[in-house]
């Protein structure tokens, strides 16, 4: 007998963000596994209208679209420095219960397939279960209460984040997550006990656009870069500041571990390329970085420190249309990881698997971790390491001479292609 799934979805097309992808491709897969597949999202004016922009055919999905309340503006919305979580269930709950329960008596459904952030879903994700009935299943987009951008309001508050989100835990009937070392992490913290409730379910790409890597022998260089960078400098900066240089509301911030999204920025790369740069003239003409996406306030600065105006420019956000020309012409890709000083990066940017369909060779300012790891099973990257920058000109010029050359493990490249990346998503909702 086939599952009937509920799939809550915040982000979903054609909502253009980084979370819209995910939730997407695994209605398909778990489609095409034989379950009966229901998305629960909102109606598009609930979205910035300029990015409602990622258009896919939904004539083969079965989509229940709902209002949400209209966020309100005090001291207690999610924007307040003080909150655990986001507002965003709170203000949904309402719209998103009277319309799972409606379909559901109509025809019944087996599990709450919720997929995070917001986090504030998995935070009510028992309320939204009991209210309808329905056991319930968290996907986790990303770490959670080990996400650290910036440090926590205070210790109590990264204390009872961890009850929050350990109680969402055990009450899940499994849980779903991106990359290993996010679940290393979520078990460090809330125990072995929990290790069997998580899964690993990783993003991945629906078809290949190229086939084979071939550096172009033309005198422009052509890298490319998509997508967000994550980094906040004052956000970066909290978390080596001291405590009596920071504002009062901040003197008892805490910070469980240092996580540097410098080095998701392409700092460590604009560096590499400036030190190129000036050690040979040659490349100044040939190389064009071009980065799509929401370009920072930092951007231009950062760009002009290494002077690189002649060389980088950021053409904005794109929708998927204008990318897939975009990634098509270049000749290498880039990426970026942040650092945890002593430990192991957990993310793996969404562009990585559009990067696998592509084929093209990827230049990876890549620190210890996940990131790093899912590239090195497809064989497409040339591996930085950010903090060398001398080596990393060395490795420039030989690549760029085309005087070294990448082996792609296609059977490494496979595990990332729709539906392969949801093998054990798929099994272990079978086996329920």
């Amino acid at each position: 007998m086939s599952k009937a799934i509920a799939l809550v979805a915040h982000d979903f097309p054609p909502y253009n963000v980084g979370g819209s992808q995910r939730p997407f491709l695994m209605s398909k897969s778990l489609m095409e596994a034989g379950m009966e597949v229901t998305v629960f999202t909102l109606t598009n004016d609930s979205y910035p209208s300029e990015k409602l922009n990622f258009k896919i055919d939904e004539s083969k999905l079965k989509i229940i679209r709902t209002n949400i309340q209209p966020q309100k503006h005090s001291i207690f919305n999610k924007g307040h420095y003080f909150n655990l979580t986001d507002d965003i269930a709170s203000r949904w709950l309402p719209h998103l219960i009277k319309a799972i329960s409606r379909q559901h008596q109509e025809s019944p459904f087996d599990y709450l397939f919720i997929t995070c952030p917001p986090f504030s879903l998995a935070a009510q994700a028992r309320k939204l279960s009991e209210k309808v009935g329905v056991p319930y299943i968290l996907d986790f987009r990303d770490a959670w209460s080990q996400w650290i951008m910036t440090p926590f309001p205070t210790y109590f508050h990264y204390r009872r984040l961890l009850q929050i989100e350990k109680k969402a835990i055990q009450n899940a009937s499994f849980i779903s997550s991106t990359s290993h070392q996010q679940i290393n992490d979520f078990i460090k913290v809330h125990g072995k006990a929990l290790k069997s409730k998580f899964i690993y379910a990783p993003n991945g790409f629906n078809e290949y656009v190229g086939t084979t890597i071939s550096n172009s022998d033309n005198d422009k260089i052509q890298i490319v870069y998509t997508g967000s960078f994550y980094f906040n400098p004052y956000s970066q900066s909290l978390q080596s500041k001291k405590w009596y240089k920071k504002k009062w509301y901040q003197w008892l911030q805490y910070l469980p571990r240092v996580e540097d999204w410098s080095y998701r920025s392409p700092l460590y790369f604009f560096k590499a390329l400036n030190n190129l740069i000036l050690q040979d003239q040659y490349f100044s003409s040939r190389i064009e970085v071009i980065f799509a996406g929401q370009k920072p306030d930092w951007f231009e600065q950062m760009v002009m420190d290494f002077n690189l105006l002649g060389n980088v420019k950021h053409i904005g956000f794109l929708d998927k249309t204008k990318v897939q020309p975009l990634l098509d012409q270049s000749d290498y890709l880039l990426i970026t990881s942040s650092k945890i000083p002593g430990g192991k990066e957990y993310s793996v940017a969404g562009k990585t698997f559009e990067y696998i369909a592509y084929q093209k060779p990827i230049l990876a300012f890549v620190s210890e971790g996940e990131q790093k790891e899912v590239l090195k099973k497809t064989g497409l990257a040339f591996f930085f390491n950010p903090d060398e920058i001398e080596e990393n000109v060395s490795k420039f010029k030989l690549i760029f001479e085309n005087k070294t050359a990448l082996e792609i493990n296609q059977k490494g490249c496979d595990q990332f292609k729709i539906p392969n990346n949801h093998i054990k998503l798929i099994s272990n909702l079978k086996d329920l």
